[in-house]
């Protein structure tokens, strides 16, 4: 049964993790670098290109680590240093390791359960009170399953900083949503899902929209052999993406990159994106929108 325990995080959640960000960076504990992205339209597709310093040391399980399905990695124990709080009795906010923004967060659960397992509505519950705390600026996302982009086996969300609008707007912006049924963009050349979050929203309304976008998406994922999949949390909406391939070729994304925002390991990377024509390759690591 999923917890129902009252969830009370620090007040000054935003001072306290900037202040330990800070402080891990300047030990030399965690590692960030900013990077400057370079913007592109491929078939009506803004993609963001950016070389952050952090990507080139972040440990990404293969697909068949062990871990993967069983106890092992990094959150079963985390560093102290990192962890910023409890989140309920079920999950654990930290900080990341490897940031390529500042800061950027790992909400994990604390005993061990599977990436590739859907979102619970205590995990949901859990997001949706840091996001609270955190304010409107930040997004989560959740990568379920290894061909979704995971890099860990044991069950976790990420949080960092949305783009502003005015620099890379995030695509479920651009068209008008409903909180009564979901919605896709004309231009997103892979089959997604897309739905409103009600005003004043409570973690269960959220747990609902989440359940009826997977519902959707579920029949068509069966159909294709496809079980992960991506998904995106802001406080206005929530998008659900399946999942073919993590990537080819070395040319690999999670959710981030399924949006546009292609953090890259290398140069050799970004020369992949156009060897594999961009809205292609998108179209390969998904569904094809029109299949």
């Amino acid at each position: 049964m999923p917890s129902t325990f009252p969830i009370s995080l620090p007040s000054n959640l935003t001072h306290l993790a900037l202040t330990r960000f800070d402080a891990l960076h300047t030990s030399g504990k965690l590692n960030y670098g900013p990077s400057s992205p370079s913007q592109v339209t491929h078939n009506g597709f803004l993609f963001s290109f950016s070389l952050p310093p952090a990507l080139t040391q972040k440990p990404i399980l293969p697909p068949s680590d062990p871990s993967r399905t069983r106890p092992g990695g990094p959150f079963l124990h985390p560093d102290p240093d990192f962890v910023l709080c409890a989140v309920g009795p079920d999950h654990v906010l930290e900080l990341n390791k490897h940031c390529i923004l500042r800061p950027m967060y790992i909400l994990h659960t604390r005993d061990y359960e599977r990436q590739s397992e859907d979102l619970r509505v205590g995990d949901v519950r859990a997001a949706w009170v840091v996001l609270g705390a955190l304010g409107e600026s930040i997004m989560a996302i959740y990568n379920c399953g290894a061909e979704a982009g995971a890099s860990q086996g044991h069950k976790h969300l990420q949080l960092f900083p949305k783009p502003a609008r005015s620099v890379f707007e995030l695509y479920p912006y651009q068209i008008s949503l409903s909180a009564s049924e979901s919605s896709t963009h004309p231009k997103v050349p892979y089959k997604h899902t897309i739905m409103a979050i009600p005003e004043k929203a409570s973690a269960e309304d959220v747990f609902n929209v989440y359940g009826k976008l997977l519902g959707e998406m579920r029949p068509v994922m069966q159909k294709e052999g496809v079980e992960d999949y991506n998904v995106v949390l802001v406080r206005e909406w929530m998008l659900l993406v399946p999942r073919r391939h993590h990537g080819r070729e070395g040319v690999e994304c999670n959710a981030v990159g399924m949006m546009g925002m292609v953090w890259l390991k290398d140069e050799a990377e970004r020369q992949g994106w156009e060897r594999l024509v961009m809205t292609e390759h998108l179209r390969w690591l998904g569904l094809p929108a029109e299949s």
